[in-house]
Formats: structure tokens, C-alpha cells, sequence
């Protein structure tokens, strides 16, 4: 190798990689961080009673990730990225046979509509919001 190619290609390798990384720079709005997530209460109704033992299942429409709330005497907390979420009812996290099979029984009281998420009803989640929900 000649003094040449010992001086010129590390200085050209170099020159190379900086002109493709400011080349890249510019390109499209930089990361794009996601919303941290809020705390919001929910309250959940059926049959003009609270409901309990089961979760309330949220499912993001825009941005957002899904998120779930237990529900004890119609009322639970929860944290989710504020936005507009689908809402639906589901089995949770319910510990040993008799609280599944008494979960079980909550969810048949509870019309199937609300068994899955529908792009038609829908929630707005807010930071330190109250979501009322009326499942008849």
C-alpha cells in the first residue's frame, strides 16, 4: 500500500459516514414520543346496579395502548394515555374457581354488546378524568 492510500482512504472513509449521517439528519419530524399516562376513575352500571368482579377493557382508537380497570362495587381506577378508546367488559384477573365462576356470573348479567369493543361507543380518556358508564 502506497503512502497515498494509507493517508487518503481513512480521511475518506471518514468524510464518507459524516455526509450520510447529516444527509439523514433532516429526514422526517424526529422521534415522536408517546403521551405519559394519566390516572382516570371509571363507574359502571348495569341493571341500575354497580358492577363488580369483572374488567372494563379499553382498546385505543387514535394513539394509546390497551388498558384494563378492575371494577369492585362499580367503581375502579386506572391509567391510560388520555385519548378515544372502544369499551368493553371481560373476565379478570380473578383468583381461584369460585371468583371466576362468581366473575362468570357478573359478565352473563351484562348484555353481549358490551362483551367486545364497538367503534361505535366510545370513550374520551382525560388526566384525572371520570368515565360513567351505564351498561343496559
Amino acid at each position: 500500500m502506497t503512502r497515498f492510500h494509507v493517508w487518503i482512504i481513512p480521511r475518506f472513509t471518514a468524510v464518507a459516514m459524516a455526509a450520510g449521517m447529516t444527509a439523514f439528519a433532516g429526514c422526517g419530524d424526529g422521534v415522536k414520543l408517546r403521551p405519559e399516562r394519566s390516572d382516570f376513575t371509571v363507574q359502571v352500571m348495569s341493571g341500575g346496579k354497580p358492577v363488580s368482579g369483572i374488567n372494563l377493557g379499553l382498546s385505543p382508537v387514535d394513539e394509546g395502548l390497551p388498558a384494563g380497570v378492575a371494577l369492585k362495587a362499580g367503581n375502579g381506577q386506572g391509567r391510560a394515555i388520555p385519548g378515544r378508546y372502544m369499551y368493553f367488559v371481560a373476565l379478570g384477573d380473578a383468583k381461584g374457581a369460585q371468583a371466576t365462576k362468581a366473575a362468570s356470573a357478573v359478565l352473563q348479567l351484562i348484555p353481549r354488546k358490551y362483551h367486545e369493543g364497538d367503534p361505535d361507543r366510545l370513550v374520551d380518556i382525560t388526566s384525572g378524568g371520570t368515565i360513567e358508564l351505564q351498561l343496559d
